[in-house]
């Protein structure tokens, strides 16, 4: 905000008499000078311009972070003058060198200035582009974005055909998976025979810049068949012949992002808080505290989960269903359309 300052102001220092005055010492205070005058923003600077029109010659800034809404001054309109004027006294105070510029500030100086001009560019960018005649496209496909790689991966491994879980053979390489349930069990009928998997993951290679799928190794087969281990060893409430799964070799460092993108797409029930643990290689008491996971409680079997110094988990089956059938509720199962878009 800007108003008259109805005192005596000297640069640099607004009402101090001594330090840094146009007529004392002008030369060894020019760096203070500089360092500590007020930053203005471009709407900042407006409002002075318009007062400094008004015949108003003495001026003062003050907390220029908060905005017009907050002051409770209503917003301006578009002003392409002010503007104007203000970005080309910016750019004639903006020094070439900003490394030697910033030499003497302080930390906190230096953290404030990098704030401002983040928010600066955050206004300036937008009105660039919107005074650009030539507009901006909807969307831009660049391949190497990996969000976009991992939505190309993940759709690619659904064009894949199901196999059983449980006589997966092994093969060399390392990707994404994903895990299918057509079994009676209550808690996940509403995905039985569906597209949507009840647990999604991935396979690292050994190193990260496996080059060859020899050099990832059977990575991913193996990650498969202990998952299948896990679901024979709950024989009480799942049976292996229940299930089947997906799964696509990948380049070695883009299975994360498949996974990723699956997991956000069809939130897998397995992979959700409510009854995590599927994925677990064991839990070992002498090494960690541990608690039973969710799915140790809903699926017992696995001889480590009730080893001795793992403690049951804070909620009962009963409670895990309730959460399940809720999380259903907020996310439906998803379908495949033969286009490959999810439905």
């Amino acid at each position: 905000m800007t108003f008259r300052w109805r005192a005596k102001t000297r640069s640099g220092q607004p009402c101090r008499p001594r330090w840094c005055s146009r007529k004392r010492n002008p030369s060894e205070c020019a760096r203070r000078r500089t360092n500590i005058s007020a930053l203005l923003f471009l709407d900042r600077t407006s409002a002075i311009l318009r007062l400094r029109s008004a015949g108003v010659s003495v001026s003062t800034a003050c907390d220029f972070t908060r905005s017009d809404d907050d002051l409770g001054v209503p917003n301006s309109d578009f002003d392409y003058s002010a503007i104007a004027s203000a970005l080309r006294a910016l750019l004639d105070v903006l020094p070439e060198q900003p490394s030697s510029a910033v030499e003497g500030i302080t930390k906190r100086e230096h953290n404030r200035l990098r704030k401002d001009i983040a928010t600066a560019l955050e206004r300036l960018i937008p009105l660039s582009r919107t005074l650009d005649p030539i507009k901006q496209p909807s969307f831009v496909f660049d391949p190497t974005n990996p969000e976009i790689v991992g939505q190309l991966i993940g759709r690619t491994m659904m064009e894949q055909p199901r196999h059983s879980l449980g006589s997966v053979e092994e093969f060399y390489g390392s990707g994404v998976y994903a895990i299918y349930y057509n079994g009676n069990y209550d808690a996940y009928r509403p995905i039985r025979r569906k597209d949507t998997a009840i647990y999604v993951g991935n396979a690292d290679p050994p190193t990260p810049n496996a080059k060859t799928v020899e050099e990832q190794g059977a990575k991913l087969a193996r990650r498969l068949n202990e998952h299948a281990k896990s679901v024979r060893a709950a024989s009480s409430t799942l049976n292996l012949e229940d299930f089947e799964c997906r799964y696509l070799v990948v380049q070695s460092g883009w299975q994360k992002s498949a996974e990723d993108y699956l997991i956000n797409s069809f939130k897998p029930i397995w992979n959700a808080r409510i009854c995590y643990g599927f994925g677990k290689h064991g839990d070992d008491p002498n090494t960690r505290a541990n608690t039973r996971s969710p799915w140790d409680t809903l699926h017992p079997g696995r001889p480590w989960a009730t080893r001795a110094g793992n403690v049951e988990g804070t909620s009962s089956q009963s409670q895990i269903k309730a959460m399940i059938a809720e999380h259903f509720g907020k996310h439906p199962p998803k379908t495949i359309r033969t286009t490959g878009d999810i439905a």
